[in-house]
């Protein structure tokens, strides 16, 4: 065990206090020394990130002392009491953050460049709607011991991060905090208003290794997905996930439509708000119906959202290929600026399916720049070669999607990794040089059809993804 401070005189002295065998002058040097298993930092906070990164390269482990609140008994059940119901309906969440300051200027706490304010909450009340006072909880005191031990255990299991708190987690509250810091005008000094100190040992982390821009498509993350009529109420939220999916290096999002006209006003807000953005619009819309409102209703969708792309199929009926054009060509013109469609064409789906009548229709819709296509990494190598012969020039997006279409079943990438990288290479083959959407991931139909553990594969297909592309 050895202890480092910015003084050698402090570090000395709480060695002796604690009984640590070593004490080193500098962080530097305890980064360096080849006893210690892990890093606890307690620095003050403008210094965290610099210290990580530090070491991060000296390939240290490390705890970061400002997520304890997260390792607390009392907030975890309190949480735990909410996701099973035994609370109720939770409609409002009161903190109150109170810290006794003299009135020296000086003072640490009032600095920007050294505040570190330390709270631990004296206690957690339950009200009923009525006032009524159901239960007051005393948290346990000096509760950090519970952050250590849960490096502990992780360490002890091999494991890189904790289940507690996971990397992502803590990006997700550090981007709050800047967002909420950034519409109240808080600047600190040094230029620092972005996520860069906050965020830069996860950043460090999940940075892609390429420049692919790659989203992750909300279908795959819906068990709902497949069945017909189902009720608005019975879709998932999205925008829950958006953070876990940010923190593993998804670019963004291709939000199925139903996720944001079908969801309730504050899911709705929570998607427009996200960091994370909704590059793509997933829609259904009808191109059969001559009326176009409801298509209107799709692009103010894509304001909304600041969508720069809208999904959609075309019909199957063979007589209207010319109405299809006409069509989309009155719908582009209502889009927002920067907008564009982005035709999905594999087998089975719509008259599209035919590269020569697929070309037709998109070129009587408008030009290359607002009217696009999709291409699917599941379609035979033939199939693909005849889509870009036909209409190259506007295939600008990917679905990696390799479903069994006859026993509707989906495998991992892992799984599939040859194949995959064999159509990556095609693709570039053939010029291209577009974005890409994870559409499916293994679980539907299983007992792994839900959100969390769908994501938790979104995830895993996507350090394969990007291990191909680079």
């Amino acid at each position: 065990m050895a202890v480092g401070s910015r003084r050698g005189e402090t570090a000395e002295w709480f060695a002796r206090e604690h009984g640590i065998a070593t004490a080193h002058s500098r962080y530097e040097d305890l980064a360096a020394d080849p006893d210690v298993d892990v890093v606890y930092i307690a620095s003050l906070q403008p210094g965290h990130a610099g210290d990580a990164v530090m070491f991060l390269e000296a390939g240290d482990r490390f705890l970061m002392e400002a997520m304890w609140i997260r390792f607390n008994p009392g907030p975890i059940e309190a949480v735990r009491r909410i996701h099973e119901g035994e609370i109720g309906t939770v409609t409002r969440l009161d903190i109150d953050l109170t810290i006794a300051v003299d009135d020296d200027p000086e003072h640490r706490l009032r600095s920007l460049t050294m505040a570190a304010p330390f709270h631990a909450a004296s206690e957690i009340t339950i009200t009923d709607s009525d006032g009524t006072l159901r239960e007051q909880v005393t948290p346990e005191p000096g509760s950090l011991h519970h952050q250590v031990a849960a490096v502990n255990r992780a360490l002890r299991a091999g494991e890189r991060q904790c289940v507690e708190h996971p990397w992502h987690r803590s990006r997700e509250v550090l981007g709050l905090c800047d967002r909420i810091r950034g519409r109240l005008g808080v600047r600190y000094p040094g230029g620092v208003d972005d996520c860069s100190v906050g965020s830069g040992m996860i950043v460090a982390v999940t940075t892609p290794t390429n420049d692919a821009c790659v989203l992750m498509g909300t279908v795959a993350l819906e068990p709902q997905r497949w069945v017909r009529g189902v009720a608005d109420a019975q879709l998932s939220p999205m925008s829950p996930w958006f953070g876990p999916l940010a923190a593993a290096g998804f670019d963004g999002i291709e939000l199925w439509e139903r996720h944001a006209v079908s969801a309730p006003e504050r899911e709705q807000q929570a998607l427009i708000d996200h960091a994370l953005p909704i590059a793509v619009l997933n829609s259904y819309v009808s191109l059969d119906d001559p009326d176009p409102s409801a298509r209107a209703g799709v692009a103010d969708w894509a304001n909304r959202l600041g969508s720069s792309g809208i999904k959609f199929n075309v019909g199957n009926d063979a007589d209207a290929v010319g109405a299809y054009g006409e069509r989309i060509a009155a719908w582009i013109d209502v889009l927002p600026v920067g907008c564009r469609v982005l035709c999905e064409c594999h087998h089975g789906i719509s008259i599209a399916e035919d590269p020569v009548v697929a070309a037709r229709i998109m070129a009587a819709a408008g030009p290359a720049d607002r009217v696009q296509a999709i291409v699917h990494t599941h379609e035979d190598v033939d199939h693909i070669r005849e889509r870009f012969d036909a209409y190259g020039d506007r295939i600008t997006h990917i679905h990696v999607n390799h479903i069994d279409f006859v026993n509707m079943t989906i495998p991992r990438l892992a799984e599939v990794a040859d194949g995959l990288a064999a159509k990556v290479d095609l693709l570039r083959e053939l010029g291209f040089d577009g974005s890409w959407t994870i559409e499916f991931v293994t679980g539907p139909g299983t007992d792994g059809d839900r959100p969390a553990q769908l994501v938790d594969q979104a995830v895993a297909d996507l350090a394969v993804l990007r291990s191909v592309l680079s």
